[in-house]
């Protein structure tokens, strides 16, 4: 449709009746047009006309244009060190439009390189364009090194710098530099395999660096070594790095943590600056060494101190200064261990500090001599292993044997002794001093403090007191005086198993034990008591026959709550049916039965423990009555209570049991002593006490001590009820 050069419309005409008279001449165009068109007319003789258009004419007389343009250009010495590419733009402005542009180019490697590129536009017109010249250079040079100058000695070091003479090369673009600029280069650095580097650039802008073949340069004497150090090995005794052994052919290395040494260096000994040389040796690839000294046909080091100096050599044949002296101590002498005064003939003897034993601080039982530098090691043991060590056992005869070492090592003979560990014994006071072998009610003992003892720490719900220390547990926790000098504590009579059997005026032994509280060491101690038998034993008499039931007024029983079951009904001059007894639940003490001028009522249900009654403070007389035989039933009688004085009130025992007990008593016993002595009111009837009840039975002397007066049984006990009045 396009064209690319000048048009030349032309038009022709017949016509075949008059004839042609006019015709359009031919049309010639020639510069550039679109879409145009040429109109052509032709006229006959007769005046008729035709007319034709031609178009549209579209005419491009211009080339496009074209440009090339590489991604990256060269450098200063015309060369590429990478791939160029050469891209073309292509425009035809004004005309027919770009047919045909050339795609880009990559060029590789080669020098004087071109690209052409060409553009066509629709008309046909075209243009081209090359790009030149185009050098690329893709490899890097290359470089070969002579031989080192000087030659290595034979063992490969040098003591002096190394040269290399170098040869440079590139097969494309050329050298252009190297660093150093010109043969040879020096290695100058000092060590083990070191090397230099040369380096090669081209025209075209690529490197390459190249090392020289590793050599060995040592131009420097050696540092002096580090202070030498015994070897574990050789640093006998007690304490390692003290210096002290009775090695006197020590092992030495380097004192370094991390061995800084010349490999293959050579290390002597010397014993003091002028000194002899007492050992050398080698040092290894970490620049550590090993020397054991005076090994033959050198002599062993005396005893005494010694200067120890090392100094090196290196494998070039630097010799380095001396080292700091290291001084050591050779000591070949044995220490001497003896036993202290504590351990007696071969034993000693320790109070228990815990339930199981004690604890023995055994080195402070020995003691050592030596003539020689340095501490010792005392070292003691038991002959077998503790079942709970490090607890020596209680009771037990436990063989020790002990060693004494010096700092270098010398030992010793060894010593050998026994440990004992034994209940810590401690001072009882009872008080008072007798005890009526028919009393009743409780005994007051005091546990007395001392520098060893500490009455505070006692643990009281682990104290028992009686013939062999295990009977009768304490009534309540103890009174402890204000300056901790003394516990106080009250058992039961009844419970400290005493024979009661035995004649008056018997001196006897009572025992108390008990542990401390946290640590649970035992203690042992023991008072002794005089038995005196002040009054008449109490008789058991036949129960007497039961009576039928009377018409009586009914009389009033009062009981305390008993341990279990069963408290006395009291009578009151009745001749029928005793009433129930009135439970009390809170701290009083209750009455025991007692008949006044006539027979008490019969309790119930006395299985367990009766609460006690409550002693007559005086020298009343108690009632003449005598109680029928319960089935089964428990009657208290006649234990006391403490009054609130200063002193104990040492009363009688209340009688209560599984069994029978009669109310009432004989009516025969006078209250105790001087009438101050009051029966102690934590007495509870227990057991199988088959006791006939009496009327209060008070405690003899003037012991006015508050005990536990307000000591209850507690429980589920019943009242004494449905008591049967005899008839007069």
């Amino acid at each position: 449709m396009w064209n690319n050069e000048p048009v030349t419309v032309k038009f022709t005409c017949t016509d075949d009746d008059s004839g042609v008279a006019s015709l359009t001449d031919d049309q010639t165009i020639n510069f550039e047009v679109q879409n145009h068109s040429v109109a052509g007319t032709c006229i006959d003789n007769e005046g008729n006309q035709a007319t034709v258009v031609v178009g549209p004419i579209y005419i491009d007389l211009t080339k496009p244009t074209i440009n090339a343009a590489r991604d990256v250009g060269p450098n200063a010495n015309q060369w590429n060190n990478t791939q160029v590419e050469v891209t073309f733009t292509c425009e035809d402005i004004g005309g027919s439009g770009i047919d045909k542009c050339t795609a880009p180019e990559t060029l590789g490697e080669g020098a004087g390189q071109s690209s052409l590129g060409t553009a066509v536009d629709l008309a046909g017109n075209s243009a081209s364009v090359t790009e030149t010249p185009i050098n690329v250079d893709l490899t890097k040079p290359t470089l070969t090194f002579g031989i080192q100058n000087p030659l290595a000695n034979g063992a490969g070091w040098n003591n002096s710098e190394v040269d290399f003479p170098f040869s440079p090369g590139d097969a494309l673009s050329g050298v252009d530099a190297t660093i150093p600029g010109s043969s040879p280069v020096v290695v100058s650095d000092e060590g083990e395999g070191v090397t230099a580097i040369v380096t090669v650039s081209d025209l075209a802008g690529n490197s390459a660096e190249f090392t020289t073949p590793p050599v060995n340069i040592d131009t420097i004497a050696p540092a002096p070594p580090s202070l030498p150090d015994l070897i574990d090995a050789s640093d006998i005794g007690s304490f390692l790095d003290d210096e002290i052994t009775n090695d006197d052919t020590a092992t030495f290395v380097d004192g370094k943590a991390v061995p800084d040494l010349e490999p293959d260096s050579t290390v002597t000994l010397f014993d003091g600056a002028a000194g002899p040389e007492i050992g050398s040796g080698p040092t290894d690839g970490f620049g550590s060494y090993e020397i054991t000294t005076n090994e033959p046909p050198l002599l062993p080091l005396d005893e005494g101190s010694h200067s120890i100096i090392a100094t090196v050599t290196d494998i070039a044949g630097n010799e380095s200064d001396d080292s700091l002296p290291l001084i050591i101590h050779i000591d070949v002498t044995d220490p001497i261990l003896a036993v202290t005064e504590d351990v007696i003939e071969g034993v000693f003897e320790l109070n228990a500090t815990t339930a199981l034993g004690a604890e023995v601080d055994l080195a402070a039982l020995v003691l050592a001599s030596d003539d020689g530098p340095g501490d010792m090691t005392v070292t003691c043991a038991p002959d077998d292993p503790l079942l709970d060590d490090p607890i020596y056992p209680l009771g037990a005869t436990t063989p020790v044997s002990c060693i004494a070492t010096d700092a270098a090592g010398n030992a010793s003979e060894n010593v050998l002794f026994s440990i004992i560990v034994v209940v810590q014994r401690i001072n009882v006071n009872i008080n008072p001093s007798a005890l009526n072998l028919n009393g009743k009610g409780v005994v007051p003992v005091a546990l007395l403090g001392d520098d060893g003892f500490a009455v505070a720490d006692v643990d009281a719900l682990t104290v028992r007191f009686g013939v062999t220390g295990i009977e009768a547990p304490p009534e309540h926790g103890g009174h402890l005086a204000d300056d901790l000098s003394q516990l106080k504590l009250h058992f039961r009579y009844s419970e400290l198993d005493i024979d009661l059997t035995q004649p008056g005026d018997t001196i006897i032994e009572l025992v108390m034990t008990g542990s401390l509280v946290g640590s649970g060491a035992p203690f042992e101690g023991m008072d002794t008591v005089r038995l005196v038998r002040n009054f008449s034993p109490r008789v058991i008499e036949p129960a007497p026959a039961t009576l039928p039931p009377g018409n009586g007024t009914p009389g009033q029983g009062q009981g305390n709550r008993g341990n279990d079951n069963g408290n006395s009904g009291q009578g009151n001059n009745g001749e029928g049916r005793g009433n129930a007894g009135q439970e009390n639940n809170g701290n009083s003490n209750g009455n025991s039965g007692v008949g006044n001028n006539g027979i008490s009522g019969q309790g119930n249900n006395g299985n367990g423990n009766g609460n006690s009654g409550q002693g007559n403070n005086g020298n009343g007389n108690s009632g003449q009555g005598r109680g029928n035989i319960g089935d089964p039933s428990s009657q208290s009688v006649g234990s006391g209570v403490d009054n609130d004085d200063d002193d104990d009130d040492d009363g009688g025992e209340g009688n209560s049991g599984n069994n029978s007990s009669n109310a009432g008593g004989n009516g025969t016993e006078n209250g105790g002593g001087n009438g101050n002595d009051n029966a102690g009111g934590n007495d509870n009837g227990g057991g199988n006490d088959t006791d006939n009840g009496g009327s209060t039975d008070n405690g003899g002397g003037n012991d006015n001590d508050n005990g536990n007066g307000n000591d209850n049984g507690g429980g589920n006990g019943n009242g004494g009820g449905n008591g049967n009045g005899n008839n007069k």
